[in-house]
């Protein structure tokens, strides 16, 4: 099993082994894009037709990482 974002209930299942990770996002970046495209928006310019943003894989190898904890809530 592979999960989506986090929260309580699915790390506890990642370090439980019972779910073999997920994929989180990054909150920062999706707001800092969100605005870059409404400032482009703004000036008339036109903004991709899609725009990536940032996520990372996380298991019970690297859930405990800062890079990793950063993105996590419970």
């Amino acid at each position: 099993i592979i999960g989506v974002d986090s929260g309580k209930i699915l790390t506890d299942a990642i370090r439980e082994g019972i779910v073999e990770g997920a994929i989180t996002q990054n909150p920062m970046d999706i707001g800092y894009k969100a605005i870059e495209a409404a400032v482009r928006s703004y000036e008339g310019k036109k903004n991709p037709e899609f725009i990536e943003t940032e996520s990372r894989w996380y298991d019970k190898s690297n859930i405990d990482s800062p890079l990793i904890q950063q993105f996590l809530y419970e």
